[in-house]
């Protein structure tokens, strides 16, 4: 009788053993699987990455001998990622820039026009004429008419489209300096220019009390919120335009405050 407890134990325990043993070998087998799938998986991201950078590095290549339109993003990391060709020669003189499908440069956004400007080729130069008074400002000034394009132009299209444009032929071995130029150029710098084009503020070298430099900053941060604002008003027919104004605290009755920035509509 203890000889058949002893054995049955025994069997029991051997069950027991080998039930935690296969119980082990398949959470083994399936952490490899899982091991197996994170290494495909991260092998097809490291392949993705890699197509993605020899076709930015070849875009890249082609930029720097072909003019084009390179973006300006208030996140500098994100500068010169979006680049248009501007694809002319002899034989095809014109390209449109718009929303429309048939543009051969695409844009989207407020105050963005089907058909907003052309860009032409006369003469080995490069010219863009604004469309149905479109909202196209070259250096901080509004463009009504066809104008010649410099290298470094900084260019606004609608509301808050930037770009500068560049030809690199026009450099010959020193093309080094337009990644130089391109750190230079900012989004605020952009809309600093057009507010001192307009007459809302004089040159931000002057000399200037901190208060005011700080009253600036918040009316050249502004600007494209009003742009924005004006565009949608256009869109939505309100038949209302807002502009920005600069106060002095005495004006509105607080002469113990700050000099402060705000915007009207009429």
């Amino acid at each position: 009788m203890h000889f058949i407890q002893k054995k049955k134990e025994y069997e029991k325990a051997k069950k027991e053993m080998e039930d935690n043993l296969k119980k082990q070998l398949d959470e083994n087998e399936r952490e490899i699987e899982s091991m197996k799938e994170t290494y495909e998986q991260k092998l097809a991201e490291a392949r993705a990455k890699a197509e993605e950078l020899e076709k930015i590095t070849k875009q890249n290549e082609k930029f720097k001998n072909c003019p084009h339109f390179a973006n300006i993003n208030s996140d500098p990391m994100l500068t010169g990622t979006l680049k248009y060709a501007i694809d002319l020669n002899s034989k095809k003189t014109k390209m449109v820039i718009g929303t429309s499908d048939k543009a051969e440069i695409q844009i989207q956004g407020l105050g963005v026009q089907d058909r907003h400007a052309g860009i032409s080729f006369e003469n080995n130069e490069y010219f863009i004429e604004p469309y149905n008074n479109s909202r196209v400002i070259r250096n901080g000034t509004q463009c009504d008419e066809k104008f010649k394009l410099n290298n470094f132009d900084r260019l606004v299209f609608g509301a808050s489209h930037y770009y500068i444009f560049i030809d690199p032929t026009k450099f010959g071995k020193e093309k080094e300096i337009i990644d130089e130029k391109m750190r230079t150029i900012t989004v605020e710098k952009i809309q600093q220019e057009i507010a001192e084009a307009s007459g809302l503020i004089s040159n931000m070298f002057d000399r200037k009390e901190p208060e005011e430099l700080a009253c600036i900053n918040d009316l050249i941060d502004l600007l494209p919120y009003i742009e924005e604002a004006n565009q949608m008003s256009i869109i939505l027919d309100k038949k209302m335009k807002y502009e920005s104004i600069i106060l002095n605290p005495i004006v509105i009755g607080d002469p113990y405050s700050k000099i402060k920035v705000f915007y009207s509509f009429n």
